[in-house]
C-alpha cells in the first residue's frame, strides 16, 4: 500500500513512538533510546503545525492541557504526557485502524528481536509488550475473520502468560480474549454499550483507591482514611479485610504497597508526591499501580483531565456502539489497576483514538449546523 503525503510525519511519529516504548527495558538499551522518542515528538508535532489550519479548533480545545502537560514536564522530567498529546494530534487525522497497523508492523519485529537477543530486564515490560500485541492482533483481526482473530489470540495470551508469568497478563488479557469470544452475542454488546460503561477509567480509579484506603484505615490503622469507615463500618472489617489480603496476595502486594503509600506521601495538586529514597521500613517499596501512581506521582489536577478525556471517549464509543474498541478500553483500565500503563501512548493506545473522537465530533457538529442552514 502506498503510503500518502500527508500520511509520512505521523507514521514516523508513530514507527518511532512504537520503537522507543517497546526497547524500553530491553537488556541492551541505553540512554541513547530517548533519540527515538524525540524524533517522534518532534515529527508528531510537525504534523500538528501543519494540518493547523483545518485543526485550529481542536488544537485551541487542547491548548489549556497542552499548557498543563509542559509545566508537568518542566516539574518531573516526565514526558509521557507531552507523548499523549502528540498521539492525540495524530489521532485527529489518521485513522486509528491504520495507526493500530503501523504500531503492530513496528512492534511486533522489534519485540521478537528484543526477546530473542538479551531478553527484558524485568516480566513486566514482557507482558506488557505481549498484552499490546494480543489487543491489536484481535483488534485488527476481528472484523475480517472472527475465527482467525480468536486463533491468533489464544495463541498469543498462552504464550504470553507462559513466558511472562503475570497476572495481569493471564486476567486483562483472558478478560479481553472472553469478550472478543463472545462479542456476537446481544447480551455482551448490551453490556458493552451500557451508559455504566462511559463511567470506566473513574471507576476503576475509585475501587483501586477505596481498596487502598480501606487497607491504609484497617490494616496499617492510619487515622488519615477513617472516612472509609463511612462506608464500611467497623463490624465488616474483619471479614473484608480477608478478602483484600486474599487479593492483595495474588495482585504481589500491590494494594497494601499502594494504601503504605498513600498514607506516607498522600496527594497534591501536581503531584510527584513519593519519595522513594525515604526509609520506609518496609523490605520492599515501590508502587506499581497505574491507577495509583495517577494520583500520587501525576497530581490531582492531571488526574481530573485524564478521567474528563477517558469519560469523553468512552461516552462517543458507547454511543457508537464500537465494540472492538470499548473492550480495548476495558483491558487498558483493567491493566492499569496493577501496572503502569495508563500513562504510557506504549500501552495505551486510547490517546489516539482520543483525537480521532475529538475530530469525529466536530466534523459532525458541521454537518448537523450545514443542515440547519440549508434548512
Amino acid at each position: 500500500m502506498l503510503l500518502k503525503k500527508q500520511e509520512i510525519f505521523p507514521q514516523i511519529s508513530c514507527t518511532f513512538m512504537c520503537a522507543y516504548y517497546t526497547l524500553k527495558g530491553w537488556k541492551y538499551s541505553t540512554g541513547y533510546l530517548g533519540i527515538l522518542l524525540m524524533i517522534a515528538l518532534i515529527f508528531g508535532l510537525m504534523d500538528a503545525f501543519s494540518k493547523m489550519p483545518r485543526n485550529y479548533k481542536q488544537i485551541i480545545w487542547m491548548l489549556p492541557t497542552c499548557i498543563v502537560a509542559i509545566y508537568k514536564m518542566t516539574l518531573s522530567g516526565d514526558t509521557r504526557l507531552i507523548a499523549a498529546i502528540v498521539a492525540i494530534f495524530i489521532g485527529m487525522n489518521i485513522k486509528f485502524e491504520q495507526i493500530a497497523r503501523w504500531i503492530l508492523k513496528t512492534k511486533m519485529p522489534i519485540f521478537l528481536i528484543a526477546f530473542a537477543v538479551g531478553g527484558y530486564v524485568h516480566l513486566n515490560y514482557l507482558s506488557m509488550n505481549i498484552g499490546v500485541i494480543l489487543l491489536l492482533v484481535m483488534y485488527i483481526t476481528y472484523p475480517h475473520s472472527r475465527l482467525k482473530a480468536i486463533g491468533l489470540g489464544l495463541v498469543i495470551l498462552v504464550f504470553g502468560v507462559l513466558i511472562s508469568k503475570s497476572g495481569s497478563m493471564l486476567i486483562c488479557g483472558g478478560v479481553g480474549f472472553i469478550l472478543y469470544v463472545t462479542l456476537n452475542t446481544k447480551m455482551v454488546q448490551n453490556v458493552l454499550t451500557s451508559k455504566a460503561m462511559i463511567l470506566l477509567f473513574p471507576g476503576i480509579l475509585f475501587i483501586n483507591w477505596l481498596l487502598a484506603a480501606l487497607y491504609a484505615a484497617y490494616g496499617y490503622l492510619i487515622s488519615d482514611f477513617n472516612i472509609v469507615k463511612l462506608i464500611l463500618p467497623e463490624k465488616y472489617s474483619l471479614g473484608v479485610l480477608h478478602v483484600i489480603n486474599t487479593l492483595n496476595r495474588f495482585l504481589s502486594g500491590r494494594i497494601n504497597l499502594a494504601a503504605f503509600s498513600m498514607g506516607k506521601f498522600g496527594f497534591s495538586l501536581w503531584g510527584g508526591n513519593i519519595d522513594y529514597t525515604v526509609d520506609t521500613g518496609l523490605p520492599y517499596f515501590l508502587v506499581d499501580s497505574g491507577m495509583i501512581l495517577l494520583l500520587q506521582e501525576w497530581g490531582i489536577i492531571i488526574s481530573v483531565i485524564i478521567m474528563l478525556l477517558f469519560v469523553f471517549l468512552m461516552r462517543r464509543l458507547v454511543k457508537g456502539k464500537k465494540y472492538r474498541l470499548i473492550i480495548s478500553a476495558i483491558i487498558i483500565a483493567l491493566w492499569a489497576f496493577n501496572e503502569d500503563t495508563l500513562m504510557s501512548v506504549g500501552t495505551n493506545c486510547l490517546f489516539y483514538v482520543i483525537g480521532n473522537e475529538i475530530k469525529l465530533l466536530s466534523k459532525n457538529r458541521k454537518i448537523h449546523k450545514w443542515k440547519k442552514i440549508k434548512i
